[in-house]
């Protein structure tokens, strides 16, 4: 199924539209504009976290040769954070994967200097990761003596579904290793909900529905938002949106939000992976190695 195909089954048969928000021009400077709103909180905790599961990363790692994946890296906050741990002697690699070709484009834009200045390697893969296992192979294909680090954040966005760990499962080589991070919802459910009905994070998941009526698949984007819902039992936050004319809620959003290590452990255990570290920071966000 091509990627058209997806949205507009996603659309009607699911009411969702997930993950579409991220692409195209229009989605890159929505994100951009959302990173750079200083009360939106959400992703920047998990940063914290980032480095204490590269410092478990390289000593797990032994001294190979480093092949960082780096899913989802937006326009490359992380990058610096990732880069300090790499070492360009030892022959250490950096790929980023996005499904976005704009942001992309950006971080490459932002980040030339900073790869050129530690004289990293590095190269981008314009792919999806719930979809394209054989490519996540392809950009994962360095020689044997070098360890593939898949590296996925995004504040549990891209953890949600539960494909992405899973996929990861399937390409990891023996020595291969997987971090993920992701915010807790910590105490206050109802403070995160309400950093997610802010107009910067609106206008960036609401990308998706211009992305469908850029496309043809809806004429119109009238509705209206429902506040943002924290489900306990699955541990996930979700953005609801009424679209008028298809007369239905559509999930623009669904997060993974946890509020305990022993749940976030527990959710990539289920999914097949052996967690081989867990951190936590201030009760504000999870960092998981996975091996």
């Amino acid at each position: 199924m091509d990627q058209l195909s997806e949205f507009k089954s996603r659309l009607y048969n699911y009411q969702s539209i997930l993950k579409f928000c991220y692409v195209g021009d229009a989605g890159a400077a929505a994100w951009n504009k959302m990173r750079g709103d200083k009360s939106f909180q959400v992703g920047s905790r998990e940063i914290s976290v980032l480095e204490r599961l590269l410092i478990v990363a390289m000593d797990l790692s032994k001294n190979s040769p480093i092949n960082v994946l780096h899913i989802g890296p937006g326009n490359g906050i992380e990058v610096p954070h990732i880069l300090k741990y790499l070492n360009a002697t030892r022959g250490d690699q950096y790929n980023a994967i996005d499904i976005s070709e704009s942001m992309l484009s950006d971080l490459k834009l932002k980040m030339n200097d900073s790869f050129n200045a530690c004289n990293i390697k590095y190269s981008t893969h314009l792919l999806d990761v719930e979809r394209d296992v054989d490519l996540i192979k392809f950009a994962a294909n360095c020689p044997t003596n070098y360890k593939n680090v898949y590296i996925a954040t995004g504040e549990g966005t891209l953890l949600a579904s539960g494909v992405v760990p899973v996929n990861l499962r399937k390409v990891m080589r023996p020595g291969d290793l997987a971090l993920f991070n992701l915010d807790s919802i910590g105490t206050d459910s109802e403070k995160i909900c309400a950093e997610y009905d802010q107009s910067s994070f609106r206008e960036f998941i609401t990308g998706s529905l211009r992305y469908a009526k850029n496309i043809g698949l809806i004429k119109d984007l009238a509705g209206k938002f429902h506040p943002t819902e924290y489900d306990h039992k699955t541990s996930r936050v979700s953005c609801r949106y009424y679209l008028e004319e298809i007369k239905s809620d559509v999930l623009l959003l669904e997060t993974l939000k946890p509020n305990s290590l022993e749940k976030a452990e527990m959710f990539f255990k289920q999914l097949g992976h052996q967690v081989a570290y867990a951190t936590q920071y201030d009760n504000a966000a999870f960092g998981i190695v996975c091996k």
